[in-house]
């Protein structure tokens, strides 16, 4: 020890002890953090519907019942990706709708017309004008 009280070692050891703890603290599990699935897609380097097509085999947890929000935690996912063979990820069955506007009524039209179904309606009754 010094004069003046202050011991070099024992400084040392300190160092040391702190450093032990920060180490330890860096590593220990830290709460999980959730993100959405654009997020996702653009750390994964993937799109959006892919993260979706996957969202059971990622992890996804469904936040406010089951019509609820999609998100993802970063550690989990990293996990489940961990070494996991891509030619074993399968998309779930759900496939995303696509909206084509029109498109219904007129492939009825063009059913009812191949199948004759257009010329055998009947008229409408005159009203009695």
């Amino acid at each position: 020890m010094s004069r003046l009280g202050f011991d070099p070692e024992l400084a040392e050891a300190i160092a040391r002890r702190v450093v032990e703890l920060l180490r330890e603290e860096e590593t220990e599990e830290r709460p999980a953090r959730l993100v959405d699935a654009a997020t996702l897609a653009r750390e994964l380097g993937v799109e959006r519907e892919w993260v979706y097509a996957h969202a059971e085999q990622l992890g996804a947890v469904r936040l406010g019942g089951p019509n609820g929000r999609l998100r993802f935690d970063r550690q989990e996912v990293g996990r489940r990706l961990d070494g996991a063979d891509p030619a074993a990820w399968r998309p779930s069955r759900r496939r995303p709708r696509r909206h084509r506007p029109g498109a219904g009524s007129r492939a009825r039209i063009d059913d009812d017309c191949k199948r004759g179904r257009a010329a055998r309606k009947l008229p409408r009754p005159d009203p009695g004008r």
